[in-house]
């Protein structure tokens, strides 16, 4: 009696795994169903660029399929600002504050003006005995989050202190205003006004401007656009420009919609059924030579299986509010063996 319980037990766990990879196939049949099910799936959106290293661009779900060129002649860039050299990182700059405005400096007639951007607000930063060596005075801008990111650089002359604008765009330029309580002298080149930078005609701008604020400037079709960042977006709708490089010829540019994309995901789809579908006839079937059956021949439950998932694929769909009701309709089909295929030209 234990032998023979010993045998019936091999047999239940065998059929317990055949049950398992039935699940298994269902479950990635399951996982394609429920991607085609998601309307999103089928609105796919490919953007392609002649010469990515030069333009870069992406696409929502929402661009119209659209083609277009692309002339690079400047990149936006961030303003960047050197101090006068210092003999050790642990030098004393001064005391008082800095304050930090962001804005556009504009040269007319031989007269630079400076017109405060509206978006940034001003940041004013102590400096006292606390922090007043140019370590701490780089910690306190930074630790301050002022939208400028201060660095200290040893040339081979001293020590520099950088103060580099975070943002790009002619509109994201410093003025730096100081109050030095050391001299009582806000404009000299000691003490804590060393570290002043106004390029108005008469401000005093005491650190070395290393390199300008700019937009970017480029033309799409023809049409010559200026932007504060290299990374567009409001330019053409839903799509996403990175202008990576000044362009010597025009880059082509182009959005539509991604077919293959679409026609992937049925495809995983027909395959996954049929999968699934030799998985079931397997498991249930019978060799009339050899008189034996499958693991699974004569389970009532494979065959309940392959009746709902037959019927289901082969029934119509009312209220679909367009003309297509039946996968048929599509070019998906089964034929007499239960083998499913897709017609892709019709599909």
């Amino acid at each position: 009696p234990l032998k023979k319980f010993d045998v019936k037990n091999i047999g239940i766990q065998a059929r317990i795994s055949a049950y398992g990879s039935i699940k298994g196939a269902l479950s990635t049949f399951q996982g394609t169903a429920q991607k085609l099910s998601n309307a999103d799936n089928f609105n796919v959106i490919t953007a392609s660029s002649s010469a990515s290293e030069f333009v870069g661009i992406s696409a929502a779900k929402n661009a119209a399929d659209s083609k277009f060129s692309l002339e690079v002649s400047q990149l936006a860039l961030n303003q960047k600002l050197a101090s006068s050299a210092f003999t050790s990182t642990t030098a004393e700059v001064g005391s008082g504050t800095i304050k930090f405005d962001f804005g556009k400096y504009t040269t007319t007639a031989g007269v630079t003006s400076f017109t405060s951007n509206p978006e940034k607000t001003s940041k004013s930063i102590t400096i006292d005995a606390s922090n007043n060596t140019l370590t701490g005075v780089r910690d306190a801008i930074n630790n301050a989050k002022a939208g400028v990111t201060a660095s200290i650089i040893n040339d081979g002359s001293g020590y520099k202190l950088t103060i580099v604008s975070n943002d790009t765009g002619e509109s994201n330029a410093l003025k730096i205003t100081t109050t030095d309580t050391g001299d009582g002298v806000d404009t000299d080149a000691a003490g804590l006004s060393r570290l002043a930078y106004n390029a108005t005609t008469g401000g005093a701008a005491n650190l070395t401007q290393n390199q300008v604020a700019q937009n970017a400037k480029f033309k799409v079709d023809g049409i010559d656009i200026s932007k504060s960042s290299n990374v567009v977006s409001d330019v053409v709708d839903g799509v996403t420009l990175t202008l990576n490089k000044i362009t010597t010829t025009a880059v082509n540019l182009s959005v539509g919609k991604n077919t293959s994309g679409i026609s992937k995901s049925v495809q995983d789809f027909v395959k996954a059924y049929n999968d699934l579908s030799k998985a079931l006839t397997d498991s249930t079937a019978y060799n009339k030579d050899t008189k034996q059956g499958a693991i699974l021949n004569g389970e009532g439950t494979i065959r309940s299986i392959q009746v709902s998932l037959r019927n289901a694929l082969n029934q119509t769909i009312a209220g679909t509010g367009g003309d297509f009701k039946s996968l048929t309709q599509i070019g998906v089909k089964l034929d007499d063996k239960g083998v499913m295929s897709l017609d892709s030209t019709k599909f």
